[in-house]
């Protein structure tokens, strides 16, 4: 029993040394990664900063925290800011941002409410540390802007992920769950009071190269840029409206979509109803295209944007999107 009792002392006493030394090893890479960040004109104040978690955690708090990058065009500031990790997995990080926040910028002030809001980011284990895989889950957001007007959804969903054991390269998505349209931009669009006000889904996948490895030296170099993006898919559900779109689309030198897909649309006869368009348009439009959905419910198109332009079934639609 006693030297049952010595062995608990001894490995207590080996893990509260470990855990020191982890401590001041984190506290050594904030101050370090705090002096890099201003000594590239970033702005980075808080009033408190706290690690605690003994024995299995090390979690970091921030209080009244205030970030701005070397242009100033844009501050945020949150009465406190997280990071949580295990002590024996020190390459997983779980971040966790207040209930309110708040963006300045110079057309106003942008304040964020949500019921939670928090990361994910893995790394790989070795001195570069660069991302492996993270995710983010926005719940409940509400984002008043400087006039008043406010943006909601339910649920907005993050996610990336290495490419091939490449650091510049990574698979990104993005999910918009019951986002609430405003009226106004219903309107603007020319759509009528029958329009669904709620956006069901919107779902996006594409790939991402940036000009540097998303790792510590690509952070410490700079932040990385992205150098080209790719659409792999995008799905939008619209009430039961679905459009479903896959291939590889990618700007080209003038920033517009550039490539081949496939479009599939489900209640396509309900979207042209709703679509603003001439009667004759769309009379034409339901003509032409019932005769490529059999059930009169599922359509299936191919898709082209090339020069500039989108071509839907060979025939041309308007202009390609344009990234800015």
């Amino acid at each position: 029993m006693r030297k049952l009792i010595v062995l608990v002392i001894v490995v207590a006493a080996l893990w509260g040394g470990y855990w020191a030394m982890a401590a001041r090893g984190v506290n050594r890479a904030l101050d370090a990664g705090t002096a890099a960040l201003q000594a590239q004109g970033w702005t980075l104040d808080y009033s408190k900063r706290a690690l605690n978690g003994f024995p299995s955690r090390l979690d970091t708090s921030f209080s009244d925290l205030r970030l701005a990058p070397p242009s100033k065009a844009v501050t945020w500031q949150a009465p406190f800011f997280q990071v949580l990790t295990l002590s024996y997995k020190p390459n997983h990080l779980i971040a966790v941002w207040p209930q309110r926040q708040q963006l300045q910028t110079y057309a106003g002030t942008y304040d964020l409410a949500t019921s939670d809001m928090r990361a994910s980011a893995v790394f790989q284990p070795d001195t570069s540390l660069a991302l492996d895989h993270g995710n983010a889950v926005i719940k409940q957001p509400v984002l008043t802007l400087p006039r008043g007007q406010s943006l909601s959804a339910q649920e907005v969903r993050l996610a990336i992920r290495q490419i091939g054991g490449d650091p510049t390269r990574h698979e990104a998505a993005l999910e918009l769950d019951g986002f609430d349209i405003p009226v106004m931009w219903l309107q603007q669009a020319g759509f009528g009071a029958e329009a669904p006000t709620v956006l069901t889904l919107l779902r996006i996948n594409s790939e991402l190269t940036f000009d540097r490895p998303l790792d510590r030296t690509g952070v410490e170099t700079g932040t990385p840029a992205v150098q080209s993006w790719t659409l792999k898919s995008l799905q939008l559900t619209w009430a039961d409206m679905t459009l479903n779109l896959t291939g590889t689309l990618t700007p080209d030198a003038s920033g517009a979509l550039s490539g081949e897909a496939t479009l599939r649309a489900t209640h396509w006869r309900k979207l042209l109803g709703l679509w603003p368009m001439t009667e004759e348009q769309r009379a034409r439009l339901m003509l032409a295209l019932g005769a490529l959905s059999p059930d009169g419910t599922t359509l299936e198109l191919p898709v082209r944007m090339a020069q500039g332009q989108v071509l839907v079934a060979g025939l041309p639609v308007g202009p390609a999107p344009r990234l800015p």
